[in-house]
């Protein structure tokens, strides 16, 4: 029977007999160039240079903090996915990673400040400290509004605002902010 160009003959790959179809085809989209294969041959190839599951050396382990883990995988004579895979069973992050383990301190004062001062005073960005934040199930800070008494109204007048500050607990600024919307004027 003749072969059409639309259909695929399975081959065997690397000696383990993946029954393999490989399918060329042109993006439809004016934006991708090229062709893309598609293939169901696993992504990662049997090496037949290191049998599967051997056992990690302690030194092998050590370099996975030294090195990357594509020049690791070329160095041990492993694949990329078992490099990878190993780091990540033994909690060791990417050698030269931009991320930053969050330590103890932080994420005990998460949700304590605004996201941004937070970042800004961590050096973090504040897409990192919201996703942290929302990964802890963390709601985000809301400061309540405080409520002026009439108590409160009457010392405007009568002391400083720094000290009324200090008596209420609240900014210098909230204070001038109320005493100048009830027209008082300030004391010195």
């Amino acid at each position: 029977m003749l072969e059409q160009p639309w259909q695929v003959k399975e081959t065997e790959v690397n000696e383990v007999n993946f029954p393999t179809m490989t399918v060329w085809f042109r993006p439809f989209h004016s934006t991708v160039r090229g062709f893309f294969r598609v293939s169901n041959a696993p992504r990662f190839a049997y090496n037949p240079g290191m049998p599967h599951g051997t056992a990690w050396a302690d030194d092998e382990e050590r370099l996975l903090r030294t090195l990357s883990d594509q020049d690791l995988a070329q160095r041990l004579s492993r694949t990329l996915r078992a490099i990878i895979l190993r780091r990540h069973q033994l909690h060791i992050p990417k050698f030269h990673s931009r991320r930053r383990p969050w330590t103890q301190a932080e994420e005990e004062l998460l949700g304590t400040m605004p996201d941004r001062r937070f970042a800004r005073k961590f050096k973090r960005s504040v897409r990192s400290v919201i996703v942290r934040r929302c990964e802890k199930g963390i709601p985000l800070l809301r400061r309540l509004k405080r409520r002026w008494t009439p108590a409160d109204d009457k010392l405007l007048g009568a002391r400083p605002d720094a000290q009324v500050a200090l008596l209420l607990g609240i900014s210098r600024l909230a204070v001038s902010r109320r005493r100048q919307r009830l027209g008082i004027p300030a004391r010195r």
